[in-house]
């Protein structure tokens, strides 16, 4: 039997025009984000704390954010109940990333308006599927930020995808 991943030829998961935000205190992280996620369509950027991510998401637009829980200031849960509070963030996609796996964090995750959690180690690869997905399924209207973790009722149909205005181009092929 052949080994599949010898013979078939590499390809970007993310293929359209993707803007991330990772948040994570540990540097190493932050460096595999920006090495696994980004392709020649997809930005990768990155803020080593809560607040400074609250700071490019003032400043930057933004299709997805991957945030890490255990940061010290801030943690990522605090930092999901600032971004669902904020009218102009509210229905942006913050997937957590983190260590914690137990069910007091992934329902604080969730409770705070989480759209997904995934955990590390992380499957690059696997979260790249994940990422896209999550935001997929927003466009789609099939999940609505914030509310993906408690059965609450969708985004409207009519609403446009939250980076609507920036990208004109779809974000995934048509033959996904």
């Amino acid at each position: 039997m052949l080994n599949a991943t010898a013979t078939a030829p590499f390809r970007y998961v993310l293929t359209g025009p993707i803007q991330v935000l990772a948040i994570d205190d540990d540097p190493i992280m932050r460096e595999f984000v920006g090495v696994y996620l980004t392709t020649p369509r997809t930005t990768v950027e990155t803020a080593a704390s809560a607040e400074a991510g609250l700071r490019m998401l003032a400043q930057n637009r933004y299709d997805v954010v991957l945030l890490d829980i255990d940061m010290p200031g801030m943690d990522g849960v605090e930092m999901v109940r600032v971004i669902r509070a904020d009218p102009v963030l509210a229905d942006l996609p913050v997937v957590m990333v983190s260590g914690h796996e137990d069910v007091v964090n992934v329902d604080r995750a969730y409770d705070a308006g989480a759209t997904s959690f995934v955990t590390k180690p992380v499957n690059w690869r696997l979260l790249s599927y994940h990422l896209r997905f999550v935001l997929r399924s927003v466009a789609n209207g099939a999940i609505r930020n914030g509310d993906a973790g408690t059965g609450a009722s969708v985004r409207s149909a009519s609403a446009p995808p939250p980076s609507a205005e920036r990208t004109r181009e779809p974000i995934f092929e048509a033959s996904e």
